[in-house]
Order: structure tokens, then sequence, then C-alpha cells
């Protein structure tokens, strides 16, 4: 049956389906075998079981169907042959009939559909839904972005580890076991978490997961894996792993929350396995060999280390009994002298890890004697770092064991090497206490410094010295960065910016310059003018338009170290603007700010754009590893636009371990000219993984002793060694101290400073850890520290103490341990009193709410802010302070070393503590802190890496400026006295330029305020800074009310003044004390008003004073004194002169020598400012000029001549009847008269102050002077005159409403204020210093209290006797 059916009988087949005839040889079509003429309706061929191919042509027709019985859609007739085309049949209603009648033309509209087909009868390629053929497929929202569109318009769903693994019409839904609801990634079903050997790492295996370094998009339990852990993800291998951070708590069997994909909310829980063989740590302690008498033990065991960089367990034992007490789980044994008698000891320790791996058991022995014994140190502290190709002197100290007896015997000394290299051993040949040291080989030595003595043969007494000995990397950095510029610019090569952080001189540094075309993989160096010097170029149309290429410097040391830089240059003949971006490291910390600024040049016109155009837009874009480009945003940044030439990233924004590309694009708006630069860096891993740990956690201030250890830390970058610093966080007022400077030494034995004098407070107390780039980790541990004694004054016998041993002890100490020193003993000088009183005054004063802010007023013998010490506990405070700034100038000012900038923070810190009492501050205290600040200002520049000095320079200065207020009012002495050479100016300046330096580019405004100076520091391009206001509080210590003051700048582009290109800084001060405090003020002129500091910084942060602006700046001065406006002329009219005294305000500037108007004018006053306008900036204040002219009239000699001639008859008529009267007058009337000036008071009745009416009056004479009192009624009034030993004169009364008072002896002068008119009594200089319009006759006023002042000439007041006349009083 021909392999197509079963022989059933002789000759007989039964045929498989699709198979006919006898012999099953020939296929059928709809039951007619293919080799019949009838199959498929006789009009085409069986080509296969029901199967039929039509004919299609002419000679046979052109039919359609399944087995072709009909006419195809484009013919008809019987036999098929004639063309005929219907739209709706042919072209299946999607189309329209071609002219030949036999072929369709689709529609292709988005209302009809798109078609595709010979007959229109499929949708066109990627639309879907026939017979609409209106939806395209688009992979974004048809496939779900999850995959891509077929011609057909379905989708094919992603099914890679990359792009996730979906199914579902429309790729919407994770195929299994896959999970995730975008990503569909994550597959766990078969993954396990565990720890590695070494404990440092989580590995999570046999599971995949979307792609990213961020641990905060991988774990849920963040707090678990430590601070700063680093992620990564690798789905070949299968494995998540994590790094674990510093102060990681997650152990063997707890649980690990990992998300089902970044940023889901869902996660997969993890039981955490422990490693299968846990890595054993290294168990190590030192302790001296022999101690002596009066001596504690001490056993270091911090030498110990694992890998997993977690605290270790660690288990003491001894042969001796009774130190069960002491050797308790420390890194740290101390048993004090108490404990120890004379023999040999045995200790032993072992370490274990949180693993429960446990290290090999270390055995030392330790001999105690009983001799007072030598007990060696190294000036400088035991741990160190040297760079290779410098010089290490060490310099030896001996001690007694016991401070009230000396060692015996000769002593003798050597030095040597307990591990390292050997190449340094043979120069540890020195017998004396200094030894000096070169290094040519990297690596860690530990030497010892040995001393021994004859009277105690067979023991030595030794020091330990870990000294690091390295270079550290060089970094060569290319200016301009990576940019696009046309190949007819020439390109500049500078390397100037590289630089060797060790800089030792003995090498010669080399650079080389290479270029490679990334286009056609061909080497381009010889294109660069000469490749061998630190700044070169290639010349103009050198390079090729179009092209990409990478510019090479490589820098080396000539010895071992190279560094190398790349740039990127992609060369764009339509580039119109050239873009470059100012160099940075390529490495930066993360707890640092990062400024990265750019500048532009515009190729038509061939210079560079001011920061202040608005035609230029600036869009900066992000790259982190692997990760798309996106824009800055303000949770980056310290702006909230990053449209700006400059950026600043703020400090934690950028993730350690990640590599960064950052894109400014620059666009010119009128003309769309373009480009753009970038740059690429990394950011520095801080150290890692290491303990914290602090012994006791309970201590009193000043009197107990406490260890902070800092172990295990490493450096995955290995820059290294490490630096350390301890600082504390006052609970109460939030303030950071410094415990520690920084420095190389990982254990530290120190007394807590004095916190509060009453109350056992918790304090937090923090470790930065700091590698040698900067970069910054820290943990933080809690000790409870509680007061020593009750009082204040309990602590100043300790802190005096401290002073007689510092004093005793300044030839052993360096520079940076007498800086330590003298921080704890400014600690603890701090009083710690409240500024101000609130509800209280200690029960021992009253708190004076009539004032602001309210201060309190102490009982006699008490004293204090808060009234809460004895005056000689106060004195002996103030006492202490003098000796403690005597002492901290002359540490500073006899230093011959050369310190570091952690010196100089540390030395403002001190500066800033003594100064913050200022009412404890004495004159003697006050030029010496200021002579320390001028040395450091002047000698180190000041540079903060933790924003501390941001508060405590202008606080410091602040208190400087307090401190001379309160010496000038106790002491009675002029500011200039005061102060001295004290170059305020320049603290002022230095202060601000370093506010300068903190401020970013378009940051928001900085504003310090105390109460004797504000400084306002706002930075952006000059035209932001037009037209900006910025508003200051300045409190008057004087008058207690606040004093606001403005600034406005004019709408002069000031770039034309300042010729800056960059950003520009204005910085306005408002100060109480002149900072020019010895400058003379004009003759006749009196200042009024607080000082006003303009300044512009440039982006240097240099400042720059402007001159000459046609439009001035015009701004308010605070008035530091509380009087009456006067009028702008007064008169007094005799009867032979008149005198005008003219007052006029100006405002004055310093010009280095002199107060001058030149530039200012006065606009306005009111009450508390002036109002002035200059056209440049410097220091500003307000003064009053008062000018003084006398005219007389034209004398009428005859009349003279006739009056003369009769006194002269009067005279000898009458002499002795003249004679006779006046002595019987004067000894009648005569009384003992002392001048004292006294106002009235209505309120009170009485005459309680003590001022003239007019301060400016009363600095020129003192004059005697009546008081008149009028009553309510306005009929009558009193006059008194104040007499001598302040005892007051009967009041004399004149009723006006009596029928026989004169008009001629009284008048009324205006609103209620009566005087008496000098007709008979006639004494010519009484006059009234202010004048009111006169008061119509009839109307009514209440009177109020006026003072007159009657002037008396010299030789109307004698000094011996203070006598004159009724006439002359009156």
């Amino acid at each position: 049956c021909n392999g197509h059916g079963n022989c059933t009988g002789p000759d007989v087949c039964q045929c498989e389906p699709g198979y006919g005839d006898s012999s099953c040889n020939s296929i059928t079509c709809f039951g007619v075998p293919a080799s019949l003429a009838t199959v498929c309706s006789g009009h085409g061929t069986c080509t296969a079981f029901d199967r039929c191919s039509c004919h299609a042509n002419d000679a046979n027709g052109y039919w359609d169907s399944s087995n072709c019985s009909v006419c195809d859609a484009f013919h008809s007739g019987s036999e098929c042959k004639t063309a005929s085309c219907t739209n709706a049949v042919s072209c299946s209603g999607h189309g329209t009939c071609a002219a030949d009648q036999l072929s369709c033309n689709c529609l292709s509209t988005t209302t009809d559909g798109f078609f595709n087909g010979t007959q229109c009868t499929t949708c066109a390629d990627y639309y879907l839904n026939y017979p609409t053929c209106t939806e395209k497929c688009v992979a974004e929202s048809t496939c779900s972005n999850n995959g891509i569109c077929l011609t057909s318009g379905a989708c094919r769903c992603h099914q890679t580890i990359d792009a996730g693994f979906f199914t579902g019409n429309n790729c919407s839904t994770c195929t299994s076991p896959y999970r995730g609801t975008t990503k569909c990634q994550t597959n766990f079903v078969y993954a396990t978490v565990s720890f590695n050997d070494d404990g440092t790492h989580l590995i999570l295996s046999n599971g995949t997961y979307p792609v990213t370094t961020l641990c905060e998009l991988i774990v849920s339990s963040l707090s678990k894996i430590g601070k700063y852990p680093i992620c990564s993800v690798n789905n070949t291998q299968k494995i998540i792993s994590i790094l674990l951070g510093n102060n990681a708590t997650i152990v063997p069997h707890q649980n690990l929350s990992i998300l089902e994909e970044p940023g889901s909310t869902t996660t997969i829980d993890f039981i955490v396995k422990p490693p299968t063989e846990p890595t054993k740590p290294t168990a190590d302690f030192y302790t001296k060999p022999s101690i002596g008498k009066c001596e504690s033990m001490f056993l270091d065991g911090s030498l110990s280390t694992s890998k997993d960089g977690r605290a270790l367990t660690y288990q003491w034992s001894s042969t001796t009994a009774g130190f069960s007490t002491h050797l308790i789980n420390q890194p740290t044994i101390t048993i004090p002298d108490s404990a120890l008698s004379p023999g040999t000891y045995q200790f032993s320790m072992q370490a274990t890890t949180f693993l429960n791996a446990s290290s090999s058991v270390t055995t030392k022995s330790v001999t105690v004697l009983s001799n007072v014994v030598p007990v060696p140190s190294i000036k400088g502290g035991s741990t160190y770092s040297i760079a290779l190709g410098k010089t290490l002197t060490l310099e030896g100290l001996v001690t007694s064991s016991c401070t009230s007896e000396n060692f015996a015997g000769t002593l003798s000394y050597k030095w040597r090497s307990l591990s390292g290299p050997t190449n340094i051993d043979a120069k540890l040949s020195s017998t004396t206490t200094t030894l000096s040291l070169d290094f040519s080989t990297a690596g860690i030595y530990q030497l010892e410094f040995v001393v021994t003595t004859d009277a105690i043969a067979g023991h030595e007494f030794t020091k330990r010295i870990v000294i690091t000995a390295q270079n550290r990397p060089l970094v060569a950095i290319i200016d301009g960065e990576s940019r696009v510029m046309p190949a007819s610019q020439i390109l500049s090569l500078k390397g100037d910016s590289s630089f060797d952080p060790d800089a030792p001189t003995s090498f010669t540094y080399t650079f080389e310059w290479s270029c490679f075309d990334e286009t056609t993989k061909v080497d381009c160096t010889n294109m660069i003018t000469n490749k061998f010097i630190s700044t070169t170029d290639i010349g103009a149309n050198r390079l090729v338009n179009g092209r990409v290429y990478t510019i090479r410097l490589t820098y080396s040391d000539g010895v071992s170290r190279t560094a190398m830089d790349s740039v990127s240059i992609e060369t764009d003949a339509n580039a119109g603007l050239l873009v470059s971006l100012k160099s940075i490291a390529t490495r930066v910390n993360a707890n640092e700010e990062l400024s990265i600024s750019s500048s532009t040049m515009d190729l038509a016109t061939s210079a560079t754009v001011p920061l202040n155009s608005k035609d230029f837009t600036y869009t900066w874009t992000i790259q982190k590893d692997s990760t798309i480009n996106q824009t800055l945003s303000s949770e980056m940044l310290v702006t909230s636009t990053s449209n700006l030439p400059q950026i600043t990233f703020k400090k934690h924004s950028l993730i350690p371990g990640s590599t960064y590309t950052l894109l400014v694009s620059v666009n010119k708006i009128s003309t769309n000219a373009q480009g753009k630069a970038w740059l690429k860096f990394v950011v520095n891993i801080p150290p890692q993984q290491g303990q914290f740990t602090i012994h006791p956690e309970s201590i009193k201030s000043i009197e107990d002793s406490f260890t902070a250890i800092v172990t295990q830390w490493t450096d995955p970058e290995k820059d290294t060694p490490l630096q350390y610093r301890l600082s504390y966080v006052h609970p109460t007022t939030n303030e950071k101290n410094y415990l520690t400077m920084k420095t190389l030494e990982s254990s530290f034995n120190l007394k807590f400073p004095v916190i509060s004098f009453k109350d056992t407070l918790r304090v937090s107390v923090s470790v930065d850890v700091f590698d040698q780039l900067g970069a910054l980790s820290t943990l933080t541990q809690q000790i409870q520290v509680a007061p020593i004694g009750t009082s204040r004054a309990d602590v100043l016998v300790e802190v005096e103490k401290d002073l007689n041993d510092l004093d005793n002890s300044l030839s052993s100490l360096t520079f940076s341990e007498e800086l330590q020193r003298l921080l704890l003993i400014a600690q603890n000088l701090v009083s710690h009193e409240s500024r101000f009183c609130e509800t209280s005054c200690s029960s021992s004063g009253t708190c004076n709410r009539d004032v602001t802010p309210h201060v309190c007023v102490c009982q006699s013998n008490i004293a204090g802010r808060d009234c809460s010490l004895p005056a000689s506990t106060k004195s002996f405070a103030i006492a202490l302070k003098e000796r403690a700034a005597l002492l901290f100038s002359k540490v500073v000012q006899e230093n011959t070393e050369s310190y570091s900038n952690d010196d100089a923070n540390v030395i403002v810190q001190i500066a800033h503590l003594l100064s913050k009492d200022t009412d404890e501050v004495t004159q003697v205290t006050y030029t010496q802190i200021s002579s320390v600040y001028n040395k450091t200002l002047t000698e180190q520049p000041i540079h903060d890496q933790d924003d501390n000095l941001s508060l405590l320079m202008p606080e410091l200065l602040n208190n400087l400026m307090e401190s001379i207020l309160n010496i000038v009012s106790i002491n009675g002495t002029s500011v200039c006295q005061a102060v001295g050479t004290t170059p305020l100016e320049m603290f002022l300046e230095k202060t601000m330029s370093y506010l300068s330096q903190k401020q970013a580019l378009g940051e928001v405004p900085s504003l310090f305020k105390a109460s004797a100076l504000s400084i306002h520091t706002y930075k952006n391009d000059f035209t932001s800074l037009v037209a900006y206001k910025s508003h200051l509080d300045a409190s008057s210590v004087q008058n207690v009310y606040v004093n606001h003051s403005s600034i406005e700048l004019p709408s002069t582009d000031l770039s034309s003044f300042l010729a800056y290109t960059g950003s520009i800084d204005l910085n306005y001060a408002v100060l109480q004390v002149n900072p020019f405090p010895c400058s003379d003020y004009p003759a006749n002129s009196t200042h009024i008003s607080d000082f006003v500091f303009i300044g512009f910084y440039d982006s240097g942060n240099k400042l720059t004073n402007v001159k000459n602006l046609p439009n001035s700046i015009v701004f308010t001065v605070p008035l530091n004194v509380e009087s009456l406006i006067p009028t702008a002329e007064q008169v007094l009219t005799s009867d032979t002169n008149t005198t005008t005294t003219t007052y006029t305000y100006t405002c004055r500037y310093y010009t280095g020598s002199a107060w001058s108007t030149e530039g200012c004018q006065f606009l306005s006053t009111n009450s508390t400012h002036g109002l002035c306008s200059c056209d440049h900036t410097t220091v500003y204040s307000l003064f009053i000029d008062s000018t003084t002219t006398i005219t007389f009239p034209e004398p009428p000699y005859l009349m003279y001549a006739m009056i003369a001639l009769g006194i002269l008859l009067a005279l000898c008529l009458c002499w002795c009847l003249c004679i006779i009267c006046c002595i019987c007058f004067v000894c009648c009337l005569r009384r003992r008269f002392k001048t004292h000036p006294l106002d009235y008071d209505s309120d009170t009745d009485s005459f309680a102050s003590e001022r003239w009416l007019h301060p400016w009056e009363y600095e020129k004479r003192g004059i005697p002077y009546f008081m008149r009192k009028p009553d309510p009624s306005g009929k009558k009034y009193q006059f008194k005159i104040v007499s001598g030993e302040i005892e007051e004169t009967p009041y004399h009364q004149v009723d006006l409403s009596s029928e026989g008072a004169a008009l001629s002896d009284v008048s009324m002068e205006g609103s209620g204020e009566f005087l008496i008119k000098p007709e008979h009594k006639n004494p010519d200089n009484l006059r009234e210093l202010s004048s009111t319009p006169d008061l119509a006759a009839g109307d009514s006023a209440t009177p109020t209290p006026v003072s007159y002042v009657t002037p008396m000439d010299d030789d109307h007041f004698s000094e011996d006797e203070g006598d004159f006349s009724q006439q002359e009083a009156v």
C-alpha cells in the first residue's frame, strides 16, 4: 500500500486519510484523488491532503477558495479570466481598487485604520486589532516596557536576566519563579544568606536580583549591616555581596530582610547562616617587662585583631590569685599599684570573635620591683607617620615611678627594633635619649626606647614606638576636564595642579603627555607641542572635527610613584561655546561639601561669559556607576536650583565607593550656541569596621580618668595610617567640644571636663576616624559624668592644680600636647551660667525685666550672671582665666614648631572658651587672647572639615567685642585704652573671608547674630546681587532695645567695578565696637551709632573695596544712644551778642587715618536709625557735627559814653553804701553749692535719673541748673534750686491766678511750659535747650516737665567753695 495504508486482503488496501486509489499511492483533495482531472474542481492541483493550489494565470483563469471552485477577488466570468474589482469585496472594505482592477490600495489613516495584504485583510506592521487596526503596538505601553513589538503587533516579552523575565499578552506579569512588580529579576527560590569565613561580608548565593550598588535598595534592615556598607549584585554568578559597614550588629541565626526588588515594600526574609570555617583572630598584648614602686601595671590587648573588624571578647587570666576583679572583658587592663606586690606575675589572654572563633592563648610575664624606677616616655607620643625621604627625630623622656621620690643609679639608654623592615637596624646605635631616623623603605616599624640603671641590674624599662613610613600616592590633575570644542581652537593642556601630598623636596617630578584618537585608533602624541612639560598645547586645526581624543598625563616622582589622569576631547565644528570645568581630585570625600565650577568662552566673541549673564542656561546631569544620566536635584545640592555655573553637593549626598560622571551643558539662548564639559570622580570609601570602647562608663568630671580605645579600623583604599580625634556634645547646649586633637594614637587615657556643677548627665562621646585623604567615619558611645563637689569653687581648685602642673611640664611637652592640656583647662573654666535670666537668679538676686534681654541683679557679695557665685569665687575664676590666658599666649608665642591646621582650629576653640564668659574677661585676659588669635590668623590658614569653626570664629569675635564693652564699663577707660593695638578690623575681615569660603554660589544667605556683632554673607552672580536686601539684627548693650539694619545695592552692574569673572560674596556686618578703636573722631563731632562694614569678596575669598560707584549703596545705621533728636539750629540771644549752634548729621567712613565724609551722604534719621548712602565700600558710622557762631550788633558809642559817665558818678556817691549792702546780702544768702543735674520724673514724682537733656551738650561743659515742677491745674508752678550735698531749697511758688501776678515776671512758652523772663534779674546766660511752638492765647495744655540750664562763666564759680549769688543761681 506504498507505505500509506494497511493490506487487509489480496490486493486490498485500507488507505490512511488523504490517500486514495487501490494502492494508496495518490493523495486526495476533498475525496478526489490527485491523479484525476476533476481534483480541485478541475481548476487547480492537489498538493497535499485537502490542499489545493488554484490556477492563477491567463490560460486557466484566476481561481480561489479551498477547492478552487470560485473566481478570486479580482476576476469574474465563467472561466475567471475577466479582471473585476470592488472596494467592498475585493478590498474587504479597507481599501480602494487600483486602476488595473487587479490590486488594492489599502487604507492608512488614524481614523480608518492601517491595513496591509492583497485584499487589505490584515493590519499593517505593528498595528493591532483587525478589523479596526487603529492601535499601534508601542513597547513602552503595549508591552509594559517589558518586551518588544513584533510586526504582527503582538509583544515578545523579555526573557533575560538583564531585562527581566515577563509573560502575558502585554508582558505585565513575571515568569515563574521570578518575582517583583517592575523588574521580574528576583529569583530567591534556592537562595541562602551566610557570612563569609572572615565575617566581613554577607553572601546571598543562588539568587538573582536587579543590578544596583545601593544597599538601601537591597536590604530592608539597614541598621543591622552598619554604616557605609557596600553592596554588589553579580547575576552571572548568582551572588549578592554585602560588605558590612561600621558598627554592624547582625550575627548568625538572625533574620535579614531583603527587598523583593528596589523600591518595593515587600520583603523576603532569610536566616543568616554562620560560616563553615570562621577565621581565627590574632591575639597579642603589650606590657612592660618590669615596673617599679608606685607604678600601675598596664596590659594593652588592643593589638589583637580580627578580619571582621568587630569587637573582640577578651579572656584574661593570671597565675596569681586576687586579680579577678581587674581582669575584665576589656582590650586594656590597668592594675593599680595598690594591688601589686614585688614579684613576677604571669598573664594570659585569648581573644574571640563574634563568630565564636578563638585565638591561641598569648602569655607574658611582668616583674614588679620594690624600687623606685625610671619610667621612659616619648615626647610627642609614641605613634608616628613619616614620609619616605624625611627625617624623624625621637626624643626620649625619663620620669620617676614615684612623683615624691627619685630613682637611684646612673641611667643608660638604647634603642632597638621589635618588628618591621630591617634596613634601619644599623641606625639604632644611639645611646642617648635622642634618635634621628630617615626611612627609605615603606612599612610599619615597631621600636623600643630602653632605659636601664646600674642600681637595678638585670631589668629594662621600656617604651614602645610605632612608626608608619610611606609616601602617599601622587595626584595627577589635568585642568579643564573633558569637553567639546572645535578643532580650530588651540587645545591648552595644563598639569600644574598635580601634586605630591607629602611634598618631599628630594624628588624631581616629571610630566609626560600622550594623545590617542579613539575614532581611528591611532596614536596622536606627535601633535602635542612639548609632551614633557607641565603646561603645553595642541595647535589649532591639528585635531580633526568629528572625532574623540583621549589626552593622558603621567605624573611621576622619578623613583617609585606614578599617577595618571586623562580627559576626553570631542571635536565638533558646530560647537559655539567652549566649556571647561575646574579640576578636582579624582577621589573626593562624602563627608565634605564638593563644589564644581564651570567657565564658558563664547567662541563667536572669544570672550569669557560672565556669571551674571542671563543669556546662558546651565543643565547639570550626573551618572552614577552604570546607571542612566539624571538631572541634579535639590536633594543633592545646597541650592534649590542647578541652573548655575557652579554647583555644590551636600555632605553625604554622594555614595562612598561609587564612580560619578558629571556633565554640564551650556546653552546661549539668543543664538542657540551650545557647549558641554564633563568629569569623572570616585567617592572615597571612609575607614571601615572598627570598634570604639570606653571604660569605665561612669566617672566624675576632672577627678576620674577613663580609657577610650579605638581598635581594628581598616581603610579599603589603603589611605593609612589612620588618625583619630575624640569629641563630645554637651547634653544641654548641644555644642561640640574636642576632647583630643587629631592624632595617630588610638588609645587615650583622659579626664572628662566639667559639664555641670550640680547634675549627673549622660554624654555622647564620639571618635572621628580619618584616612589620609580626610574621609571620615564616626562612632559614638555613652558615658555618665557626675560633677565633682557641689559648686564651681570645687572645680576651680582642680583647675589651679592643672595650671600648676602644665606650667611645670612645658619643657617635656610638644606644642600639640600643650594645646590639648590647655583645651581641657579652658573647658573647665567655663561658668555654665545662664547668659540672661528667665525666671529666677539662683534665689540670690532679682531678674530685671525692664531691660531686654533680662539680666540678673545680684545681692551684695554675690556674683555671676545667674547670681550663683560668692563674689570671692568669681574673683578666683577671673584670676585663673588671666593666668590661663597668659599661659596660652606663652605657649603659642614661644612655639617654634610648624603647626598643623588642626592645631590652629584648637587654638580658635581655646580662645573661644576663655572669652565665652565675657563678664570674667579682664583687660589682661583680653590682650593675651587677642594676641594669640592675631598670630594664628596671620601665620596659619584656617580650614574646617566639620564646620565647627563656622560658629566659633564669629562667636569668638563677638566675645571679644562684648569683653571690650565690659572692660570699658568697669574700668572707665576708652575703647582704645582697653583694646590697644588689637587688629579688630583684621579679625572681622578674616572671619568674613572664612564665612565666604564656606558659602556656596546661590546658597541661602547665612546670618550670624549675637549681642555685639551681626554678619550676613550672600554669594551669587552680579545680577542676583543687584537690589538684594539683607536684614540684620544688632542689639545694643547701652540701650537694650534691638536695632534693625538693612542694605540695598545699586542697580549698577558691579562687575565693571570689581573685575570679577567668578562668583562674588557680599559680606555685611554690624558692630558695636569701632574696628579702628584708636582712630580719632573729628573735632566738634560726636559718634552716635554702631559701625557698619560692607565688603565684597571674590571667588578667591579676597576683599575688594569698591570706589566711585555712579549709583550709591544705601544702608541704615543703628543708633547706639537713647536721646532726643536735636533741632537743626539753636539760637541764644543776649543784649551783647547772638550765639547760633547748628547740628548736622554726617555719614563717615574710615580712610585709614581719619573719618571722612567723602563719597557719603546723610539721607534721614529717626529715633533708632540713620539712613546713609555711599559710593564705595568700607566701614561706616554716623556722627553729629556741631558748629557755633557768635554775632555782635553795631555798638551805640554815644549812649555808651553817657552811660559810662553816669556809672562813674553813681560809683563815687554810693561806693560805701554798695559795699555794706553787698556784704550783708552775701552773708545772709550765701550757701555752699555743688552742681548735680537731676531730671524730674512725673511717673514717680521724684528726681530719678542723672543725665543732661542733651548728651552732646554735657560733653562740652558742666553747668548748674534748676528744675521747675508744674502742678496739674496748670495755673501754678514751682521751681527749686539744687544745692550742695543734694539738699533741696524750699519750693518757690508763683501763682498765675492771683491778681498781682505780673506777666513781665512770668510768661507761657508753649505747651504748658513756663519760663521766668530775665527783665530785672537779667541772668544773661539763661537759656532753654529745647524750643516748642508758641501756645495761642486762650489755649490750654497739660504741663510737661522740661529742663532749664543756666550756664556759668568761669569767674562766677569757685571750685574751692562752690559759692555763687542768688541772682546768679536764679
